[in-house]
């Protein structure tokens, strides 16, 4: 198994450089308004508030230039990877060995704007405490309506990925990566923006907490 570090703690890695297909409009997703915030704005910020939060990695890719440039005038704390785009996973391990992040790090994508940094402190709670590599959470399919992601058995559950994950970033390349799965009920905090449709029930869901 692959030596495991503290830098789960404090690192985390947003993914934010997908083409976004099943969106109407030409503007690039993760700037997308919410609430008056831009998606990867809601995500930032929460991942800000996670505990001892110190390094924050944004990938964007060629999909995504606007997002580079509102990243670098707005939030020009955040460390920019730039990947091929090719694909969720790809680009993933294309941040991690560009900039050498060797140690375990929190994965979240830039289209989850209603994650909240105390479910996320959860899930390095239970990162650390598990001996394993890898950590994927998962969302019961019967329980959930808004993820476009086919459903497929887990451990005798039907799930649909939910986008966010723990990697010891040492492990890539790895033939077989120890896996912790962390199976949950659907909540809307959950919500990933993929279409209109999911905008909306954000939005609602925003307007009934207020």
């Amino acid at each position: 198994m692959a030596s495991r570090t503290d830098g789960v703690k404090t690192k985390a890695l947003i993914m934010a450089g997908g083409k976004a297909t099943r969106m109407k409009g030409e503007i690039e997703k993760p700037l997308i308004d919410l609430d008056g915030i831009r998606l990867i704005g809601h995500v930032i910020e929460s991942t800000s508030k996670v505990k001892d939060m110190k390094d924050i990695f944004v990938a964007i890719s060629k999909n995504t230039p606007k997002t580079k440039r509102f990243l670098s005038e707005h939030y020009p704390h955040v460390n920019l990877i730039e990947t091929s785009g090719a694909g969720y996973h790809q680009d993933m391990v294309e941040a991690i060995i560009y900039r050498k992040l060797y140690f375990p790090i929190l994965v979240i994508s830039s289209d989850m704007p209603l994650m909240e940094s105390s479910y996320m402190d959860k899930v390095i709670g239970i990162f650390s405490k598990e001996k394993c590599d890898s950590l994927s959470v998962f969302i019961r399919a019967e329980k959930q309506t808004l993820h476009g992601s086919h459903s497929f058995d887990l451990e005798g559950e039907m799930v649909v990925p939910a986008g966010i994950n723990i990697i010891n970033g040492i492990s890539i390349g790895s033939e077989e990566i120890p896996q912790y799965n962390l199976i949950e009920d659907y909540d809307p905090h959950f919500i990933n923006i993929n279409t209109e449709g999911d905008l909306d029930l954000a939005r609602a869901f925003l307007s009934s907490r207020k």
